[in-house]
């Protein structure tokens, strides 16, 4: 496994709980979706959700794959890890909030 690989996998599952958690939390508890571009597709259905998440994310790491030896993907990558984290944390709060 390449190292771009090693790097890019946690950031997919970052993403995969994120999408899964937004998803039940708008389901079971109709709690909103905060993006807009989003919002527009979970509120249509949330196959949409699920396909436009997935569209847009993978394709975006797929470029950061393909130029992960460039600096800015990297930052880039960092800069995801960041947001992402921090989406999860929002996702425990939630749970913390709703479920506890």
């Amino acid at each position: 496994m390449e190292r771009a690989d090693l790097a890019i996998l946690p950031l997919i599952f970052l993403i995969l709980v994120d999408t899964m958690a937004t998803i039940h939390w708008y389901s079971v508890y109709g709690v909103e979706e905060a993006n807009p571009l989003m919002a527009f597709f979970i509120t249509r259905d949330v196959i949409y959700f699920f396909a436009a998440k997935m569209t847009l994310s993978l394709g975006g790491i797929a470029i950061i794959h393909n130029f992960y030896d460039k600096k800015i993907c990297k930052i880039g990558l960092f800069v995801l890890y960041l947001a992402y984290t921090g989406v999860f944390l929002i996702h425990c709060g939630i749970f913390v909030n709703l479920v506890l």
